[in-house]
């Protein structure tokens, strides 16, 4: 598998053929370290969800930590309940990092109710043993009020309004995860600066397309990914 092959997949797919999907499923199990990884970003940046098994398994079991950093990442772009335990079991991994965008990967999917069980972990300390055990008690409780077939972004059925919500919402620079949803759902770009050019840009796209996309589906580059 070669860099290339996985760029030609991410172009056919923003042309809407998701012929590519394959290849990169191939990536992720790949003996390359740096293949697994550009692969999983593939899949981050389309969010097919046929990539949850593979990612899962990357993210708690891959020996690299970068790689399972950003399987982790991954499978909060892909949005469904089906990623949430990995992201639960990522609560244990064995780097600060990789615990840290567990962490902010469940908050991506589930909202603010999940806030009050994950550690407050700072270079190592604070850390919670028992993060992961309170986390999956809540979700076997939770897990019901979250359909398995539709995609969430914090705690609510995933739409690009929510993500121009968050962007006002911000303070200071625009947030650079946030700007990176909405471009790979949309294919649309407006920029980081100045601020209030690129918030206004997001407002009149989503006030002309918003109504196209339906909520709690996923989408790359305008067109809706299974």
């Amino acid at each position: 598998m070669t860099d290339a092959e996985l760029r030609q997949a991410v172009e056919r797919a923003r042309a809407g053929d998701l012929g590519g999907v394959p290849a990169i499923l191939e990536g992720l199990g790949d003996t390359d370290n740096d293949v697994r990884l550009r692969a999983a970003y593939c899949c981050q940046q389309i969010g097919f969800s046929t990539a949850i098994e593979s990612l899962s398994r990357m993210a708690v079991g891959d020996t690299v930590s970068d790689n399972r950093s950003q399987a982790i990442v991954a499978l909060a772009a892909i949005g469904r309940p089906a990623v949430v335990p990995a992201l639960i079991a990522a609560l244990n991994d064995s780097e600060v990092a990789g615990r840290g965008n567990a962490r902010a990967s469940l908050y991506e999917v589930l909202g603010e109710e999940v806030l009050t069980l994950l550690a407050d972990e700072d270079f190592g300390e604070n850390e919670d043993p028992e993060e992961s055990a309170k986390v999956g008690a809540w979700w076997k409780t939770a897990s019901a009020r979250f359909d398995p077939a539709s995609v969430y972004a914090i705690g609510e059925l995933a739409h690009p309004s929510v993500f121009v919500r968050l962007l006002k919402a911000s303070r200071g620079d625009l947030p650079d995860g946030v700007l990176n949803n909405l471009r790979n759902w949309t294919g649309q770009d407006f920029g980081r600066r100045p601020r209030l050019k690129a918030l206004r840009g997001w407002e009149r796209w989503l006030a002309a397309n918003g109504g196209v996309y339906r909520a709690g589906r996923r989408y790359f580059y305008g067109r809706e990914v299974p």
